[in-house]
């Protein structure tokens, strides 16, 4: 973990090493970035805390047949994200507080900056916490909570002071990484599971259930919200749009392998029982003649704290982003100090994992007004202004 501080320190106050897309038309240089940084910042938001209950989510929608629901929320997912990119494509250089205020008005703009703004901070804030009790209850038994959201905190702060730039490339960086190790240990688990586990894999008679029981599998698609506080440039030309199809549907057929290895490995039965699922099915694996991967647990949290990295990185930057647009006369680097001390702060109230469920499930209702309902009115405002 403090490897990953190191890490990010260095690019911190490195930023020679970091690829930079040079400014047009009044942007900042910081806050340009590649097509490739930005579908890895759907892949840093969308994967985080929520793919370690996810196959028991998808179990409890559909049994066997739970990876029809993740196909449906994956095709849902495909369209929102262009919905978002289409706003960001046609207002270039301008996130969502410009070009709202150009659709809406000022005082409109307000209240949705202000929702983004409440709904990134508890974001942010419960992923550290309630990841800081999983790693604790893990692999760092003895290791207070509070020291491990620090560590979080810390990591991000260095990030995020240097905004979209070393956040998006420390992201990328991370993102490459965990891709690798993930799909790695979901092939091994899924190779000593077996395929009796996943039958039957489609019930005809329950078509209409797959359709409803989708949207259960809502908050472990959430994270493309994130692309309102991220402006696209010239140079991000209409690519983006068939790239972040492809990492949406990559991340889809993800999900469904994470899925169908832990069936595979467990059985419905044993998978429905787990909270931590992800975590149980990989401590399962035994890898005899690799005497130093047989505990696959281990290698896996490493790459599943990089993700909780760039989640807290990306949703962290957002809720500051909006914040610094609202109170310009303050100096972003106070704005970024003041935010996590409050989001530390707030990270302490929950005074069980419980609590820490509960307010995450909460948010996801209000993850629907960011991803979807805001950005449709917006984007209908937008469809009838330039076909008038």
């Amino acid at each position: 973990m403090f490897l990953l501080l190191s890490f990010t320190l260095f690019f911190s106050r490195n930023s020679r090493y970091i690829r930079v897309i040079p400014a047009k038309d009044g942007l900042n240089m910081n806050e340009s970035l590649s097509n490739k940084q930005i579908i890895f910042i759907i892949y840093g938001t969308i994967v985080g805390y929520g793919i370690v209950g996810l196959p028991r989510k998808a179990v409890e929608a559909a049994g066997t047949s739970g990876w029809i629901c993740i196909l449906i929320a994956g095709i849902i997912s495909t369209f929102v994200t262009h919905m978002i990119l289409y706003l960001s494509y046609v207002y270039k250089d301008k996130t969502l507080f410009e070009y709202s205020n150009i659709l809406v008005g000022k005082y409109i703009t307000y209240v949705f900056v202000s929702i983004y703004i409440i709904y990134f901070f508890i974001m942010f804030t419960m992923i550290t916490r309630i990841s800081s009790e999983v790693i604790r209850l893990t692999i760092l038994l003895e290791t207070p909570q509070m020291v491990l959201c620090i560590f979080f905190y810390l990591v991000a702060y260095y990030a995020v002071m240097k905004k979209i730039r070393v956040v998006g490339r420390l992201n990328e960086i991370y993102s490459i990484i965990t891709i690798c190790f993930i799909v790695s240990i979901q092939l091994t688990m899924f190779s000593q599971g077996k395929l009796i586990n996943l039958k039957p894999y489609v019930v005809t008679s329950d078509v209409v259930v797959y359709f409803i029981n989708s949207f259960k599998m809502i908050f472990s698609f959430l994270g493309m919200e994130i692309l309102v506080a991220i402006p696209l440039t010239k140079e991000n030309d209409k690519k983006i749009f068939k790239y972040s199809s492809f990492m949406i549907i990559g991340l889809t057929f993800l999900y469904i392998i994470l899925t169908e290895s832990c069936i595979a490995l467990m059985g419905v039965d044993d998978v429905i029982h787990y909270k931590d699922v992800l975590f149980v099915a990989i401590r399962r694996v035994d890898i005899q003649p690799l005497q130093f991967l047989r505990r696959m647990d281990g290698i896996f949290i490493s790459a599943w704290i990089m993700v909780i990295i760039c989640s807290v990185m990306l949703f962290s930057y957002g809720a500051i982003l909006f914040v610094d647009k609202l109170f310009n006369k303050i100096k972003y680097n106070i704005i970024v100090f003041v935010v996590f001390v409050l989001s530390f702060v707030f990270s302490q109230i929950p005074k069980t994992i419980a609590q820490i469920e509960k307010i995450i499930d909460m948010l996801s209702y209000l993850g629907v007004v960011t991803v979807l309902i805001i950005p449709l009115i917006l984007f209908i405002i937008t469809k009838v202004k330039r076909y008038a």
